[in-house]
């Protein structure tokens, strides 16, 4: 990336529980459910001097890129939950009671110890 180019700011993003009041038109009053809402600002300064279709690209790909990270952050939980249980089962391992065995003399003959 040359130094020349100016960078953008990016939207402004908030997150919250309850609907955001612009959904009030599409019936959606209260939370249903186990939903968040993440809302972006646009402002006109992001659209000006042809940005608009960059914009709208990165707006469309969000959903993309957070299930993305999602799946990641997941895949790092069950990888670190995979290997403690691992561990805890080495652990168990070591501790197991060794059942008595029949000891052979040298002549062959078996006995029990204990």
């Amino acid at each position: 990336m040359s130094c020349s180019k100016k960078i953008g700011r990016a939207p402004p993003a908030t997150w919250g529980a309850a609907p955001p009041n612009e959904l009030e038109d599409f019936g959606i009053t209260e939370n249903q459910g186990n939903l968040g809402y993440v809302s972006f600002a646009i402002l006109k300064s992001h659209v000006d001097k042809g940005k608009k279709e960059q914009v709208v690209h990165v707006l469309q790909t969000f959903r993309t890129f957070l299930q993305y990270h999602i799946k990641c952050s997941k895949s790092l939980f069950h990888a670190k939950m995979r290997n403690r249980v691992r561990e805890l089962l080495k652990v168990l391992n070591r501790a197991k009671i060794e059942e008595k065995k029949e000891k052979k003399t040298a002549a062959g003959k078996t006995f029990k110890r204990g």
